[in-house]
């Protein structure tokens, strides 16, 4: 039957030496793994000679001890597992009952959230603090209102003149006598033809918008971190099923 006790370790303990644990028992059970299957270290012998002759010649005696045998390996197995098994059930029982409350300026935005949310909701406010960070913003340098038709902003008419080249031709002053024609010269010139009326169109935001929706992101990623960090300080909930499951697998041993 698993056990349930009370214990004075902290759910953040025993998340920094759940790692610890899992990665020991990973290495040791492969230590294990490469000992069984190394088949003559579970052989022995003991080896005599007795010649038929009364006087005949007699060898010496040969022997090799058992270096391990099946139980001993199966014992540190299951001595292992039973380690793990009960690390990673205490963990889950006491995460069961981990939560915390979202606070915003002194308000509850959301209370008794699992800590295994907590800790997904951190990770993805992150990302969303990136993504309102990264969101256009309006040009500062028009004045821009909001088209009710198509809820996009307009900036004001900016108006600029639209101009052409002209060629034409001049007389050289000076250069006409009573007998020569006079000289003239290709000139060209830009004449206002027109003027540009131009309305600018954007689907971006105000710089101050985007300033608010970062601040709130990052102020409810500071709660949510605040919420977690609360609920790991609950003090772990052991539950020891261990040895229940080993002893188990291991009753054609016993």
């Amino acid at each position: 039957m698993a056990k349930s006790t009370a214990s004075g370790l902290l759910l953040h303990q025993l998340l920094a030496i759940t790692e610890g644990v899992k990665s020991r028992v990973s290495k040791a059970k492969t230590e294990i793994y490469k000992t069984i299957q190394k088949r003559d270290l579970f052989g022995g012998l003991s080896k005599t000679y007795r010649p038929n002759a009364e006087d005949g010649y007699v060898y010496p005696p040969e022997s090799k001890l058992t270096q391990t045998n099946v139980k001993d390996q199966v014992a540190t197995f299951t001595s292992l597992l039973t380690e793990l098994f009960d690390t990673i059930t205490t963990l889950d029982k006491t995460n069961q009952a981990a939560v915390g409350n979202i606070v915003v300026n002194g308000a509850v935005l959301v209370e008794n959230v699992p800590v295994s949310s907590l800790l997904f909701l951190e990770k993805q406010l992150t990302d969303i603090v990136t993504f309102f960070d990264s969101l256009p913003v309006l040009d500062s340098a028009e004045k821009w209102s909001i088209d009710p038709n198509t809820g996009l902003y307009e900036s004001e008419v900016r108006r600029t003149n639209k101009t052409k080249k002209i060629t034409d031709w001049k007389v050289i002053e000076g250069t006409l006598t009573d007998k020569h024609p006079a000289q003239v010269k290709e000139y060209s010139q830009d004449i206002n033809e027109g003027v540009w009326e131009q309305i600018s169109y954007s689907g971006a935001i105000y710089q101050t918008t985007k300033q608010a929706l970062v601040s709130r992101a990052q102020k409810l990623l500071e709660a949510v971190v605040v919420a977690r960090e609360g609920a790991n300080a609950i003090e772990v909930i052991p539950f020891k099923i261990g040895k229940d499951i080993t002893d188990y697998l291991t009753a054609p041993l016993q």
